[in-house]
């Protein structure tokens, strides 16, 4: 009894008895031997065929093949042939290669920055980075490149005659510093800026004294003129200016910076004889405390009218012929005048409460 072992790749024909096996198997033969005797032959047969096989791999930069032990940073198709049983068999590898990239995200912000990785950045860096998975699924490092503006603030110090509008559109005629306005900064952002604005005024208040008028403001400079020709008063330059003919007259101040000019104020009594038309009246006490007779003596029907410093009638009594008292203990200390008028003539009076 005899066996033959054999592995083939494909088909097999045994030369023992001429046939063709294509699967693995065990095979017997029978033969005479010389002497007439039998004799067994005995086939164990394995069988094998050339095989592809396919991997299919994903990595990221590079793939090292335990195939065969080659590194590949490339996607594409690879081969390997492998021998088995004597039959070449081939092995493919299919093979994506995704790359790991990295990249700046460069911002530019105002007072502060939240990134996206949670973190809250009040000045410029450029180290911060996070690791992110890009879309083959590889890494991707971000890196922040960082510039933190900042908002800045100025004060505009203004000083303006009367009134002044300022950027915001607004007429401000009162002195302030609480106005803001907001623009933006060369870098973007805020700009605050605040209004500090000093109004100055002029005071043109006139008091008049018979033919004398007096302007009210001090520590300024005087410019009287003629209302009708509106021409300066040669050397009429002082806080006072008595007038030497009938007409309208009125003061140009400059104080504070700013000028202005008074309203326009009639002298009609140049060249009469007031003091002697008015010469039995009398007032008293001057100065008072507040309560003020006035004798009007032998003068009839007159009319009285009693100014304050800046010229507004705080009193006014028409046709008078007896004593008349008046009571100015309500308004404050201070000059005031007494204007009385009678048939054409008038005379002013200066009264000071004390």
């Amino acid at each position: 009894y005899v066996t033959q072992t054999v592995a083939s790749c494909g088909s097999y024909t045994w030369s023992q008895n001429g046939m063709t096996y294509a699967n693995s198997g065990n095979y017997i033969d029978t033969t005479t031997t010389v002497g007439g005797c039998d004799s067994i032959v005995a086939l164990s047969l394995t069988v094998s065929y050339p095989t592809n096989t396919t991997v299919f791999a994903t990595a990221c930069d590079s793939y090292v093949w335990s195939q065969n032990g080659m590194t590949y940073s490339t996607s594409g198709m690879y081969y390997d042939t492998v021998a088995t049983a004597g039959c070449d068999s081939i092995v493919t590898l299919n093979l994506t290669v995704g790359i790991s990239t990295s990249s700046t995200d460069v911002v530019s912000a105002c007072g502060s920055y939240t990134w996206i990785n949670g973190v809250t950045y009040i000045s410029s860096t450029n180290t911060p980075s996070i690791n992110l998975t890009s879309i083959s699924g590889c890494d991707s490092i971000v890196t922040l490149d960082l510039i933190v503006n900042t908002a800045t603030s100025s004060v505009d110090v203004i000083s303006a005659c009367g009134s002044y509008m300022w950027i915001d559109g607004i007429v401000y005629t009162n002195s302030t510093t609480t106005p803001t306005y907001v623009i933006p900064n060369a870098a973007g952002c805020d700009s605050v800026i605040t209004l500090n604005l000093t109004i100055n005024t002029v005071d043109v208040s006139v008091a008049v004294s018979s033919l004398t008028m007096t302007a009210g403001a001090t520590t300024a400079t005087y410019q009287w003129i003629n209302c009708a020709t509106n021409a300066s008063i040669s050397g009429a330059i002082n806080q006072s200016y008595t007038a030497t003919a009938n007409g309208d007259y009125a003061v140009i101040v400059t104080q504070n910076g700013c000028m202005d000019t008074s309203a326009c104020i009639t002298i009609a009594t140049v060249g009469i004889d007031e003091n002697d038309y008015f010469n039995s009246i009398t007032v008293y006490p001057n100065p008072t405390f507040g309560n003020v007779s006035i004798d009007l003596g032998d003068v009839k029907s007159v009319n009285l009218t009693v100014y304050s410093i800046t010229g507004d009638i705080i009193l006014r009594e028409n046709e008078l012929n007896t004593m008349y008292q008046m009571d100015l203990i309500e308004y404050p200390s201070g000059v005031y005048f007494i204007e009385l008028e009678s048939e054409g003539y008038k005379k002013q009076l200066k009264l000071i409460k004390q």
